[in-house]
């Protein structure tokens, strides 16, 4: 950027350096969010369980569970974005050197952002394989869980997407929150 007196200044580290507390902000504000909206669901689940309508099935611990997993899941991307970012930065510096050498740091960025990518959609593609398994060999054999996939299954499978774990999914669907059928797999 030039100034007044012919002085070239460099932006570019502080707009990194904005940018990396910028995702770093979002990161906190989704957290935060998640774990209130779940801890007050959670709480919510409880009372209305334990002095409104006296479920007895209801279990609090499997909404506690989808938060850390979500979290978790969460955590996951935001590396794969300041790991994305990081390659992004280290690139702009490359380009802007007038040597012609490559730098390491780009590989190793690189195959860093691939790999953790590469972990999240495995594991739930694995998770999704699982919960299909597992609904079409031995739910089916109960008529109350196979009404209860008719009507909600493609729910279960985008929980289990967003979750991450078919397990997280499962628990949550079958926590009995609020009395309601679809927290009731059966």
């Amino acid at each position: 950027v030039q100034c007044g007196n012919n002085e070239v200044v460099e932006s570019s580290g502080l707009d990194d350096e904005r940018s990396a507390d910028a995702i770093e902000t979002l990161y906190k504000s989704v957290q935060y969010s998640v774990i209130v909206l779940f801890l007050a669901i959670a709480c919510i689940g409880y009372i209305d369980a334990k002095y409104i309508r006296r479920n007895d099935f209801f279990k609090g611990v499997a909404i506690i569970v989808a938060m850390l997993q979500i979290s978790d899941m969460l955590s996951d991307l935001f590396f794969a974005v300041e790991v994305m970012h990081a390659y992004q930065m280290t690139q702009a510096d490359a380009e802007a050197e007038t040597e012609s050498e490559s730098n390491p740091l780009l590989l190793q960025f690189l195959l860093i952002f691939v790999c953790s990518i590469s972990s999240i959609v495995l594991t739930i593609c694995l998770s999704l394989y699982q919960l299909h398994s597992a609904s079409t060999k031995y739910w089916l054999s109960s008529n109350h869980t196979r009404q209860w996939l008719l009507s909600y299954g493609s729910l279960l499978y985008l929980a289990s997407f967003g979750t991450g774990s078919a397990f997280t999914a499962i628990a949550v669907f079958s926590s009995g929150l609020f009395a309601k059928d679809v927290f009731d797999i059966g």
